[in-house]
């Protein structure tokens, strides 16, 4: 059996003979790529002369199958079919050159969430800003309306090549990201349009009426209209506002994914470890690990309209009243004995030993 070094140059070898005559000059290469939560995957590239824009294959999973017993060329003929598949179409090509001109490109920008903690290596090489436990990448759609999708990622090189500051790239993505639209849902709306297709009602369309909540139990859903990276749908100061007065004041969120947020009114009788246990579950049992936010649960505040960690918003208010607490004793301690103290008679000379008896 090949390793996978072996197994990348039989690849690059024998891949040419399943593709057409146009590809007999194209330059094969493999690639790391570091994806969302540090998942590290290998890709070939199958560059034909004059390509700005070439699909990367990733490989990893077609590895397994061959150590599973899957016939070797049979797995390179996939490769051959993938990439005809998705070869971009000729005025695709063009895409590549708007990159050094960012008034195209600024209509193209979108943001991606991820979680700091989680994402050490992708952002060595992005431009980010911090976001509490978040990171928000910038990005530019590539493709779209009959085209293969796909986005290309901010770097530093990119940024300085443009000469624009961090805080331009962020006001101008998240202007684009606004125009993509919110969608705010029930979540049993949001399992109906999966299971029967059902467009569901979004809520941000309702007048500003407070929901009711029934039993405590409810549970949404927060995404973009194209329910691709939604998550980044929490940045957008008036669609929180919006979902808070929908809540009627502050609510939780369980970062489940990149593409949505689940929302959580104050009102629910889950505990914070109740949704934190959650949030785990689900990223586990039903997300992929590349499509993984975060397990930490966040809390809005709606008066302040931020976003905390909703442990550490616990611990810091459980600190505070014990602070407040202490604060109190120590002032009655001191009033009484403020009280209790003896004035001494105009006069009348006061000893040590009468002052150590006070």
């Amino acid at each position: 059996m090949l390793n996978f070094k072996e197994f990348q140059e039989y690849i690059k070898s024998n891949v040419k003979d399943y593709l057409p005559e146009n590809y007999k000059d194209a330059d094969i290469q493999f690639t790391d790529v570091v994806k969302n939560n540090d998942v590290h995957l290998t890709g070939v590239l199958i560059k034909k002369e004059n390509e700005t824009l070439t699909p990367n294959i990733y490989i990893n999973e077609l590895y397994e199958k061959y150590s599973s017993g899957m016939n070797l060329d049979e797995i390179v003929g996939d490769i051959a079919d993938l990439r005809i598949e998705h070869d971009p179409p000729e005025e695709a090509q063009s895409i590549g050159s708007i990159f050094t001109n960012y008034e195209m490109v600024k209509q193209r920008l979108e943001i991606h969430l991820c979680d700091m903690e989680l994402n050490r290596d992708k952002l060595k090489n992005q431009v980010y800003t911090e976001q509490g436990d978040f990171a928000a990448t910038y990005h530019i759609k590539i493709g779209g309306d009959g085209m293969l999708r796909g986005s290309a990622a901010v770097t530093p090189n990119l940024l300085k090549g443009w000469g624009i500051t961090e805080e331009q790239l962020r006001e101008d993505s998240l202007r684009a990201e606004h125009s993509k639209g919110a969608v705010f849902m029930d979540i049993e709306a949001l399992d109906a349009e999966k299971m029967f297709g059902l467009k569901p009602i979004n809520l941000l369309d309702k007048q500003n009426d407070v929901i009711d909540n029934g039993d405590g139990f409810s549970l949404y859903c927060l995404t973009s209209e194209d329910y691709r990276y939604g998550a980044s749908m929490i940045l957008q100061e008036d669609v929180m506002g919006k979902v808070s007065k929908l809540m009627g004041g502050d609510f939780y969120i369980l970062p489940s994914s990149i593409h949505e947020t689940l929302i959580v009114p104050t009102t629910t009788q889950m505990t914070l470890e109740d949704m934190s246990i959650m949030v785990q579950y689900v990223n586990k049992e039903a997300v992929e690990p590349e499509d993984k936010l975060s397990d930490k649960v966040q809390f809005y505040d709606s008066k302040e309209m931020v976003i905390e960690n909703a442990k550490k918003r616990e611990n810091r208010l459980a600190m505070e009243k014990a602070s407040t607490k202490e604060a109190g004793i120590h002032k009655k301690l001191q009033e009484n004995r403020q009280k209790n103290m003896k004035v001494p008679s105009e006069g009348k000379r006061t000893s040590n030993r009468d002052l150590a008896a006070l």
